[in-house]
């Protein structure tokens, strides 16, 4: 594999691994893809998605975007994350959408070749955003569902457009009803110390085990 940090990101950012992990997600993917049984297109997960309900072959092979109007709020971003949309979004032109809800995404393996070898990230100081840059790169091809309608987001914080309250069980039942796909983050898993409702509802809601996984000491 490549290193994780190209060396002018590095002396651009004084030393400090401020895009490590956003780094090292192009890299694996770059790794994959080269593999001699990497299938022609591949189903793109993530750790923090839940499936809210039963759902087809159809629902998965949606591209979900963000409103229209998401890409003009993350162009004024300074995080470390909205840095590299604003990367993505210097890279495809006009009229960009935001893809970085963290749903599932069909990826092309051909394709994501072209991508690298036309954006090589390996040169950058900043990473891109892959989802982002990818979708709006091949967008021509694309049949975009709005996100909103289909997922449930809990970071903690506040009330945004795809973000929900979340400080009982009863917030998060009403939230997800009628939802797809449930994401969050590390803040929203945690949030309310002591009682973390987010978890109680993942425990009551997820309460079967699955033949996969491994009894706890095994």
């Amino acid at each position: 594999m490549t290193i994780l940090i190209p060396l002018n990101a590095l002396k651009v950012n004084k030393g400090i691994k401020i895009h490590e992990n956003y780094f090292s997600v192009l890299n694996k993917v770059k790794e994959f893809i080269y593999f001699d049984n990497c299938p022609e297109e591949f189903l793109y997960c993530y750790d923090d998605v839940l499936l809210a309900k039963k759902i087809t072959n159809v629902d998965i092979f949606n591209t979900y975007q963000f409103k229209s109007n998401d890409k003009e709020i993350k162009k004024n971003s300074s995080s470390r994350w909205g840095v590299t949309v604003n990367n993505s979004y210097s890279l495809v032109g006009d009229d960009p959408y935001n893809f970085e809800h963290h749903l599932p995404l069909i990826y092309k393996r051909d394709k994501l070749k072209e991508l690298f070898e036309k954006f090589d990230f390996t040169k950058k100081d900043i990473p891109y955003a892959l989802a982002t840059t990818y979708f709006n790169y091949f967008k021509e091809e694309q049949s975009y569902t709005n996100m909103g309608e289909y997922k449930a987001g809990f970071e903690g914080f506040g009330l945004a457009r795809w973000t929900y309250q979340q400080n009982t069980v009863k917030q998060i039942s009403d939230a997800v009803l009628g939802k797809t796909w449930v994401n969050y983050n590390d803040v929203g898993l945690f949030w309310i110390p002591k009682k973390y409702p987010l978890q109680e509802w993942i425990i009551k809601t997820f309460n079967k085990k699955l033949k996969y996984e491994v009894e706890s000491g095994s």
